[in-house]
């Protein structure tokens, strides 16, 4: 039997959070600092692995398998980032739309950096979300700039 604390941060976990966030849901008067160490010693301790587990086991019961498994998200993720654009047509699974104009047709695939971005999260290395977001926040900005230069042109 967890405790009521230990119960809430499992229940973050399965959610979604990452350890330092579902600590801080479970211990709400933790610091950031603290969160940041205890949550990732937490999520590895046996007992709230195997709640862990077995939250997410009822959660395929119920759903009848129409849930994806972390393991099936983490394999999609990697197909976005190893998948070259060449290689999407308008069947792949990973194409998102299509677009057809004079100049052709145009395949449009998940982001890569923001796959990696959520597969890191998935993985639980959810504390490096400020490099996430400067991972994305550089693409974004190449992105700009590159959209400029071929305006300039």
């Amino acid at each position: 039997m967890l405790s009521p604390a230990h119960q809430k941060f499992a229940e973050r976990i399965v959610a979604g959070d990452t350890p330092p966030k579902a600590y801080r849901k479970a211990y709400p008067k933790a610091t950031a600092v603290t969160a940041n160490g205890r949550g990732s010693k937490l999520a590895k301790k046996e007992h709230i692995k195997a709640e862990v587990t077995r939250l997410r086991q009822r959660i395929q019961e119920k759903a009848g398998g129409l849930v994806m498994t972390e393991v099936e998200k983490r394999l999609f993720l990697a197909a976005v980032v190893r998948t070259p654009i060449d290689d999407i047509d308008g069947k792949s699974p990973l194409c998102q739309s299509v677009k057809t104009s004079e100049g052709g047709i145009e395949y449009k695939m998940p982001d890569k950096l923001k796959a990696i971005a959520l597969d890191n999260d998935l993985a639980g290395d959810g504390n490096l979300a400020g490099a996430n977001a400067a991972i994305v926040t550089f693409a974004q900005r190449m992105a700009h700039i590159r959209s400029h230069k071929k305006q300039a042109k």
